[in-house]
């Protein structure tokens, strides 16, 4: 699991990585009043060769939310829905006017309340990474997008090729009583196990 890290690297990132989804679980908890629970968490530190499937959804309409991570350390950060679990989204956070209506107001106003759930569940995990490791980062605008069935991965897959980003740590956010299991997905470049290891070294000074 910790391949580049020694032990105790590998414990403070593990803390750092579990903490920040915690928070990132209570975020979201607040926005769907409703219990949301973190799927064992795993993390990958070394480049893999084939396509890594990142997430099993392969809806025809799954929705991916994108967050580029910029500053100190570079990465993505990515929240996956199915159509059926925006559907539940947005019937829990939004006015029956606004799910009933059509008009391009209220049809932008769906996709606002998205990404705005991704801003603010990235921006808890970029918060504790921040604090943690005195490091300064932060999220770029969220981007939504529709795609097509059984590319998602492969999408993800190109995007860490392209951002040279091969830490990956990700796990799935369960909320049992709207049936919601949206894929948190991160990628990091090495400046976060560089930020690591400085962190400990400072530590046994």
């Amino acid at each position: 699991m910790f391949s580049r890290l020694n032990t105790k690297e590998g414990e403070i990132a593990n803390d750092i990585i579990s903490k920040g989804l915690s928070k990132a679980a209570l975020s979201l908890e607040q926005i769907i009043q409703s219990k949301v629970e973190l799927n064992p968490i795993n993390v990958t530190y070394d480049k893999i060769d084939a396509i890594f499937q990142y997430t099993k959804k392969n809806d025809a309409k799954t929705h991916l939310l994108k967050t580029e991570i910029k500053g100190e350390i570079k990465g993505i950060c990515y929240l996956v829905f199915t159509i059926d679990e925006i559907n539940k989204i947005h019937q829990k956070c939004l006015p029956t006017k606004i799910l009933e209506s059509q008009s391009l107001n209220d049809m932008m106003m769906k996709g606002a309340i998205l990404k705005e759930i991704d801003n603010m569940l990235s921006a808890a995990v970029i918060t504790e990474f921040a604090n943690r490791l005195k490091v300064d980062i932060y999220g770029d605008v969220p981007n939504l997008k529709v795609v097509k069935e059984n590319t998602i991965n492969s999408i993800i897959d190109e995007e860490a090729e392209e951002h040279e980003c091969f830490v990956n740590f990700r796990t799935i956010m369960h909320a049992e009583e709207l049936d919601i299991s949206a894929d948190f997905i991160w990628l990091m470049d090495d400046d976060f196990i560089d930020s690591i290891k400085f962190s400990v070294s400072q530590i046994n000074v």
